[in-house]
């Protein structure tokens, strides 16, 4: 599962604001809005996304890992 909250971070750090990320992707910012909000967000999408982070990502904050 996605730490969307650590993910919003990071893509405010590089981007600035979720606007500039739905720019970047070509994309509408109530898709983008939506993903983070309750959504869920496509792999391909996802995959698209933390290959413009030019930070280092923490793993380790970034996936959380489900518990039965």
């Amino acid at each position: 599962m996605i730490n969307k909250q650590y993910l919003k971070k990071l893509i405010l750090y590089q981007f600035g604001s979720m606007r500039a990320l739905s720019n970047e992707l070509g994309l509408n910012e109530r898709t983008v809005y939506g993903w983070f909000g309750n959504g869920n967000i496509p792999i391909a999408k996802l995959e698209l996304m933390l290959s413009k982070i030019e930070i280092e990502i923490d793993k380790d904050k970034l996936f959380i890992l489900e518990r039965n």
